[in-house]
């Protein structure tokens, strides 16, 4: 049985994961702060665990390291009112299976929660090579689970382009980047891709 672990989640978010299709059969248990959850997984496995998104993202880290030790194999989803590019680029730096800010989708969350709880070997998925918030340079396994990650965490740090280009921006990455993996790289996880991103004041320049 799948297991998934929220941390202090409001009340219709905990229901969506409960009843959510995609999550059919999951236990989704609910923790009353770090302490709690962190007491939780010394005494049960879990698949997934999901931040509290009123916690400010530094903490989350602290916890998820914690959590990590407690349950090596569990993948962590942080959830952020708000959060700075050099946040993201922590959690990237973390190996945060995904990173959500607010208002996301939650169809978009639950799917990357089923995605979590379903992975094995992600964690070696997305490397940081370097990284400052208006450039980024990773290497990434050539496996679809990675790209779709990867394609989270970069919407995450384009937050203040409006919705529309930010949206055809990444849909043409998510394009060139599997296009890269597919026929580059046979879809084989052993194999890599190499991306950067650019930010300057007026363009966005993805590298593949």
């Amino acid at each position: 049985m799948t297991r998934i672990l929220l941390v202090d989640p409001d009340e219709t978010l905990a229901e969506t994961l409960r009843t959510a299709p995609l999550l059919e059969g999951a236990f989704v248990d609910v923790a009353k702060g770090d302490a709690d959850a962190l007491l939780r997984l010394r005494i049960r496995a879990y698949d997934v665990v999901v931040t509290s998104p009123s916690s400010p993202v530094e903490e989350d880290l602290v916890f998820l390291e914690e959590a990590r030790l407690a349950r090596p194999g569990v993948r962590p989803i942080v959830l952020s009112r708000e959060a700075a590019p050099d946040q993201v680029i922590a959690a990237l730096r973390s190996r945060v299976f995904a990173f959500f800010s607010a208002p996301w989708e939650v169809p978009e969350l639950v799917d990357m929660t089923r995605r979590a709880a379903d992975a094995v070997e992600w964690h070696e998925g997305i490397e940081v090579v370097s990284a400052r918030p208006e450039w980024i340079a990773l290497r990434v396994n050539c496996g679809l689970l990675s790209a779709e990650r990867l394609v989270r965490f970069l919407s995450e740090l384009g937050r203040d382009v409006p919705e529309a280009d930010r949206d055809g921006a990444l849909f043409a990455f998510r394009e060139i980047l599997l296009n890269a993996m597919e026929h580059g790289g046979g879809f084989d996880p052993e194999r890599v891709v190499e991306v950067s991103a650019v930010r300057t004041e007026r363009t966005i320049v993805y590298y593949v």
